[in-house]
């Protein structure tokens, strides 16, 4: 029979010994690069399934390069969950400030001279990014990436669903004419809402009419635009946080009555940041934070497992601001 595969015999076949083996694995000092590589090589060459405490990590980088966290609450609340979760665990969190491959790749393997395993953030790189590129080829290093369409450890929110259902039920209500407005579909999450408001409107023989609103500060002037159309929508659907506290902000100022004169449906951060205002999709911006972090703990403790991938569901609060077409 053959053997199993162990520490004892990735030793052997690197010609290093037991406690070495050990060290590589548990991201301890003592290892040069070039053995520590040879380590791994072996481990993955027998087949050897490497199970390690979740506390050998040792630090969180974040990146987050086309986010901006100063106006934005959508980042900042991701930010606030993986400060919680991190702190929980007495686990330090780093910013960078990494604009290209090079610089994140240089604060990464800096980063590894530390003792323990190094986890990666990556938050909210656009939509076909190369983020694998921004990693060393190294098995000292986890990364999970957050609002992200990116291989390897994912966590997010499944919006394209919420964004389905919203749809279907304004369709249901009567509306035949909806318009799903949005900043831009570069991004992940911005993209599956569009996506599964097509996909509503499609399957319910609706013509989708998705408005590009950008900056938001226009958002007055589009809907004043479109509501003096010879064919006005009977349902507004924001696309993102922001474009939807301007529409609601207009809608106020032109005195309509929701939803006698037109539904509205936006998208916020849940009550437990702002009341709601208007019938919104609440998404579990904070908690992506929390399981970002949960998430590298997993893949730390079992590196050579398959891609974990966690998908957070939103949840709906109608308050009446959305109804039966009046016209």
């Amino acid at each position: 029979m053959e053997k199993q595969p162990s520490v004892r015999m990735i030793a052997e076949l690197a010609h290093v010994s037991v406690a070495t083996v050990s060290r590589v694995i548990n991201g301890q000092k003592g290892v040069d690069e070039a053995t520590r590589a040879l380590v791994w090589k072996t481990i993955r060459e027998v087949g050897y399934e490497v199970v390690r405490h979740p506390d050998v990590l040792s630090g969180v980088l974040v990146f987050a390069p086309h986010a901006n966290f100063l106006d934005n609450t959508y980042w900042r609340l991701v930010v606030s969950g993986i400060l919680h979760e991190a702190s929980l665990l007495s686990i330090p969190v780093l910013f960078s400030s990494a604009m290209t491959q090079t610089e994140a790749r240089a604060e990464i393997s800096s980063m590894m001279s530390r003792e323990g395993v190094p986890g990666v953030i990556f938050v909210g790189f656009p939509i076909g990014a190369s983020v694998s590129e921004w990693v060393p080829r190294h098995l000292d290093v986890v990364w999970v990436s957050v609002l992200m369409d990116a291989p390897g450890h994912v966590v997010n929110a499944d919006t394209r669903r919420a964004y389905y259902e919203a749809t279907r039920r304004l369709i249901d209500l009567g509306h035949r004419r909806i318009a799903m407005t949005t900043n831009g579909v570069a991004y992940l999450a911005p993209y599956q809402r569009v996506e599964g408001y097509v996909a509503a409107c499609e399957d319910a023989g609706v013509e989708p009419f998705v408005a590009r609103i950008a900056p938001p500060v226009k958002a007055g002037a589009w809907l004043r635009g479109v509501l003096a159309s010879p064919d006005p929508p009977t349902a507004v659907v924001g696309g993102t946080a922001g474009l939807s506290k301007h529409l609601f902000a207009e809608m106020i100022n032109m005195k309509l009555d929701l939803p006698e004169d037109l539904s509205f449906l936006g998208i916020g951060h849940g009550p437990e940041v702002e009341e709601p205002l208007y019938d919104r999709i609440d998404q579990p911006t904070f908690e992506l934070g929390i399981h970002a972090v949960r998430t590298l703990r997993k893949a730390v403790a079992r590196p050579g497992r398959a891609d974990c991938t966690v998908l957070l569901p939103t949840e709906t609060t109608l308050i009446g601001t959305t109804g039966p077409p009046q016209r």
